[in-house]
């Protein structure tokens, strides 16, 4: 895998060949108020345009960050509906974080985008490799 963006808060890797893009959070994530998040999602949203994964490897394992009920419809309507459909993206792997709370907002998030774009496979996993594993298998 290619790193194609790196931040304080992420870090965006490609691997062309499989077609797969991850998204690693990093701890700092919980530095950002909400309305800055969202720009940070937005961000790295864009880059799923210029590249079109067909499966997306969702790093979470050091996410920390409080996904409220404004968060979860946020990202649901501007990410599960909209940029996953477009760009093509047929599975995402979720690898969970070690914050318990954290993993239950991820959890509830996961359930709306399921409820919002049934067609696209979702998974969670504890370890990065067995979620990418599962992405690039057919």
């Amino acid at each position: 895998m290619d790193t194609i963006k790196q931040t304080r808060y992420y870090i965006i890797k490609f691997d062309k060949e499989n077609r797969v893009i991850e998204v690693e959070w990093k701890k700092d994530v919980l530095d950002l108020f909400e309305d800055e998040y969202k720009k940070i999602l937005d961000e790295i949203h864009a880059q799923f345009y210029d590249y079109k994964p067909l499966y997306l490897l969702h790093n979470s394992k050091d996410f920390v960050y409080p996904m409220t009920e404004s968060l979860q419809e946020y990202i649901t309507e501007n990410f599960s509906k909209k940029v996953l459909p477009e760009v093509g993206i047929r599975k995402v792997a979720y690898v969970f974080p070690t914050d318990y709370l954290s993993q239950i907002g991820l959890e509830m998030l996961v359930n709306k985008a399921e409820a919002a774009q049934p067609s696209i496979l979702r998974m969670f996993f504890d370890n990065r490799d067995d979620a990418y594993n599962w992405l690039i298998s057919d």
